[in-house]
């Protein structure tokens, strides 16, 4: 429709300027729009971590929730709104919120689960259960995850520098 394209092109054109305020209600109008609009709200949340108040980083990062659970037949890609979940949960940590890390990092899982059945490879997959674990404080979880993915990708620098550290940490021979 005419409204879409113009919606994209002004969203574009504040996007270039740099123009966040006008950028962000044009974004709400494509998601208003569009029969699926992930990528504009995920270009949304950015905007809103870039600002000062982590509230707002929050609900954005709720309505991300609301919308995927009620698209999912359109979501074709989901490492986006995991990395969402994370930056939710670290978000939620300095401020008074109606929802907790583990609420983020649960339903990061429900989202990891919707990927392995639009065929996410298991490494990456591994990879954001690291991540969950060490977050969660799961140390030794977090170690023996490490070690699986190792076998299966032993050249992966991050993965072998991240196993010395959380060795040291356990005290592990």
């Amino acid at each position: 429709s005419s409204d879409l394209t113009t919606a994209a092109i002004r969203a574009d054109l504040y996007e270039a300027r740099g123009d966040a305020e006008l950028l962000a209600a044009e974004l709400e109008k494509l998601i208003e729009l569009k029969e699926y609009a992930g990528d504009e709200y995920i270009k949304l949340y950015k905007l809103a971590s870039a600002g000062e108040d982590p509230k707002e980083r929050l609900r954005v990062a709720d309505k991300i929730i609301m919308y995927v659970k009620g698209h999912s037949a359109f979501v074709t890609d989901y490492m986006p709104v995991i990395a969402v979940m994370f930056n939710a949960a670290d978000s939620v940590r300095y401020v008074e919120y109606e929802h907790d890390q583990e609420y983020y990092f649960s339903t990061a899982e429900e989202f990891m689960d919707k990927a392995v059945e639009n065929g996410i490879a298991e490494e990456n997959l591994l990879k954001i259960k690291i991540v969950i674990a060490e977050r969660r404080g799961k140390t030794e979880l977090a170690y023996r995850l490490l070690g699986v993915y190792l076998n299966h990708c032993p050249d992966d620098a991050l993965a072998i520098k991240e196993k010395e550290y959380l060795k040291n940490r356990l005290g592990v021979e």
